[in-house]
C-alpha cells in the first residue's frame, strides 16, 4: 500500500504541474528551460514512484483536462499541441535518456523531466492524442520525427516541435491542409513559420522521401 500511496503522491505532484502550465504556460524557452528544471526537483524524479501509475488512465486525465470543453475537432488536436509546445523545452544538446543511455520514452517519465527533441515532443503528442481517441502515427524522415493525426478521414500533419505555435499548413481561407496535398506541393510548408526553438532547414526536403516512407509504414 505504501507504493501506491506514493505513486498517487507522484501522480498528483504532475497534474498539479500539468494544470499549471495548461493555466499559465509560456512558450518562451528560457521560461519553459526553468520550468522543467523546477519540475524535477519538485516531483524528486523516482521511477519507484512512477512505476504504479496506470499510463493509460494518467493519459486520458492530462487529455481532458487539455481538452475540456473543445467541440471543434481541430481545435481540438491544436489544444493538445499547443500544450506540448508550452510545457517542453527543446533542448538542442540533451535528450532525456535513461542509466543505460537510451532514449526515454515512458509518457510518465517524459512528463516530469519536461524536456526532450523531435522524437520526444512528438512522441508524447501521440500519446496523449491516442488516449483521447485519436488515430495517429509516427513519421521518420529527413532527420527528424512528425506527428500525423487523422481528422474526418484525412491524414494531417501536427508536429509540435517543427512548427512555431497555431501554425499548420493551411490554404488562404485558413482551412487545414491535409497531408496527400503537401505531398503533391512540399513548397506549403515553406509557408508554415518555423518553430523558433527548433534549428532552420529547409522544409521542402521534409516530403521528399514522404510517399515511400508511408508505404513502409502501412
Amino acid at each position: 500500500m505504501f507504493g501506491f500511496s506514493k505513486a498517487k503522491k507522484a501522480e498528483r505532484q504532475l497534474l498539479d504541474q500539468i494544470k499549471l502550465v495548461i493555466q499559465n504556460g509560456s512558450f518562451e524557452p528560457v521560461i519553459k528551460f526553468w520550468a522543467a528544471e523546477e519540475r524535477q526537483k519538485k516531483i524528486k524524479f523516482e521511477k519507484p514512484d512512477f512505476g504504479r501509475i496506470n499510463r493509460q488512465a494518467f493519459l486520458e486525465k492530462v487529455y481532458f483536462l487539455i481538452t475540456e470543453g473543445e467541440k471543434d475537432l481541430f481545435l481540438t488536436v491544436q489544444a493538445v499541441i499547443l500544450f506540448v509546445q508550452k510545457y517542453f523545452y527543446h533542448h538542442m544538446i540533451n535528450q532525456p535518456l535513461d542509466s543505460q543511455g537510451q532514449l526515454i520514452i515512458d509518457p510518465v517519465e517524459v512528463l516530469a523531466l519536461g524536456f526532450g527533441q523531435c522524437t520526444t515532443l512528438n512522441r508524447i503528442a501521440i500519446d496523449i492524442l491516442e488516449a483521447g481517441g485519436w488515430e495517429t502515427r509516427l513519421l521518420e524522415v529527413a532527420a527528424h520525427i512528425s506527428t500525423e493525426v487523422k481528422i474526418s478521414d484525412e491524414w494531417y500533419l501536427v508536429d509540435p516541435d517543427l512548427f512555431s505555435p497555431y501554425y499548420h499548413p493551411k490554404s488562404p481561407s485558413g482551412k487545414w491542409i491535409p497531408t496527400s496535398e503537401i505531398i503533391e506541393k512540399p513548397f506549403l510548408l515553406d509557408q508554415v513559420p518555423v518553430c523558433f526553438e527548433h534549428c532552420d532547414s529547409n522544409y521542402r526536403n521534409f516530403f521528399i522521401a514522404y510517399p515511400q516512407v508511408t508505404e513502409q509504414m502501412c
